[in-house]
């Protein structure tokens, strides 16, 4: 992180993580620091969807792994005065794919 913040991106494609996925045929997905990096914003504007709520709808399980639901729900909100479903049944991985999320979604399109 140390270069990447003086703008020395030489290591960017290097995997720093190998998680399991079953979605690919080996079974695991290696991520370079440059996406892991991506995932963290320093600074989130207060106008990211600015001029386009009306087409921006987030979804999250109430079982992910990574962020508690119903925080999440809050704090997006506030930040956003926008609301969040959340998917009963399902987690990060597997939202996706989940009946719940097609019915929600089939719902606002």
């Amino acid at each position: 992180m140390t270069l990447y913040k003086m703008n020395i991106d030489r290591f960017s494609h290097k995997t720093v993580a190998v998680i399991p996925d079953e979605f690919d045929d080996s079974g695991i997905l290696k991520l370079s620091f440059r996406l892991m990096a991506s995932r963290f914003l320093e600074v989130i504007p207060n106008d990211l969807f600015e001029g386009i709520e009306s087409q921006v709808f987030t979804f999250v399980g109430d079982q992910d792994e990574v962020v508690v639901s119903e925080k999440l729900e809050a704090w997006y909100r506030t930040k956003f005065d926008l609301q969040l479903g959340i998917v009963e049944g399902t987690d990060h991985n597997h939202i996706l794919h989940h009946p719940g999320f097609h019915c929600r979604l089939a719902e606002i399109i």
